[in-house]
């Protein structure tokens, strides 16, 4: 009966330990951590470059969407952009005008905070470069 008493009280005492060991959850988000969708985003933006201003050297009527990656920082720059899917030959020239995007920085808590999300950059034939 003493061991029995004695390996609970150690159970008991493991189990405290672990539980006040933990983490407590974050108060603040790293920066990129918060994602937003694209139609939050969207909302965001106040300046967008045409794709046909950077679409110099490519090959002529080529369609599609390039789906890119990014973050809005806290001043609403761009930071990070990275291809995630779309034609090879249209990649660079999305990447060029996501560059030059500008949006309103995206606030949590009253403070700006740098944010997660993607966008879709679609080339049609009106779109096509010549």
């Amino acid at each position: 009966m003493c061991m029995k008493a004695h390996a609970l009280l150690m159970f008991a005492i493991l189990i405290s330990s672990l539980l006040s060991a933990q983490t407590p959850a974050k108060e603040h988000q790293q920066p990129g951590e918060i994602q937003v969708s694209r139609d939050v985003a969207e909302k965001l933006l106040v300046h967008k470059v045409a794709v046909k201003e950077k679409c110099v050297g490519m090959p002529a009527r080529v369609t599609g969407t390039v789906v890119i990656g990014l973050d809005i920082g806290v001043r609403g720059n761009v930071l990070h952009p990275v291809v995630i899917s779309g034609p090879a030959s249209l990649q660079r020239a999305a990447l060029d005008a996501i560059r030059e995007y500008k949006y309103r920085p995206y606030t949590l808590n009253g403070k700006p905070v740098q944010v997660e999300t993607t966008v879709s950059v679609p080339f049609t034939l009106n779109d096509a470069c010549p």
